[in-house]
């Protein structure tokens, strides 16, 4: 009974909970270290399916592995050309706008603003024209 490995069927996995030592155990609840007896696989289960998450994969040898699925984030090379686009759209319909005013209206940080423009200005895309207060940006087509 203890060489090691599951104690339980996968049908009952996440379903019933099976002790290995019940004496350890019995001891372990009596002194309060033990709650929720047999819910961490729901709990992990549903915990996931409320921060829209996809479910955990179980697989089952002598032991259980879980896989947690990290959700898909945009990558830097899809966010950037779609940020560069809103930033040149934004700077043709006013010029004279801010880099702050542009991070306020775009929802970014003034510093992904300045990061965007740098790269626009190495591909030659905009320009700044005249004095640091007063001057105007340029877009390049």
């Amino acid at each position: 009974m203890f060489g090691g490995g599951l104690i339980i069927k996968e049908s009952e996995f996440g379903k019933r909970s099976l002790s290995r030592n019940p004496l350890l155990f019995g001891l372990l609840q009596q002194i309060g270290l033990v709650e929720h007896v047999g819910s961490g696989i729901s709990r992990i289960r549903n915990a996931l399916s409320n921060a829209g998450l996809p479910e955990p994969k179980f697989e089952f040898t002598t032991f259980f592995t879980v896989t947690f699925t990290r959700p898909k984030i945009e990558s830097p090379e899809t966010t950037t050309p779609k940020t560069e686009g809103l930033i040149m759209d934004a700077i043709s319909q006013n010029p004279s706008i801010t880099k702050e005013k542009l991070a306020e209206q775009l929802g970014i940080s003034v510093d992904g603003i300045k990061y965007h423009i740098k790269k626009l200005r190495q591909k030659k895309k905009l320009e700044w024209n005249g004095p640091s207060k007063g001057g105007h940006w340029e877009v390049k087509k």
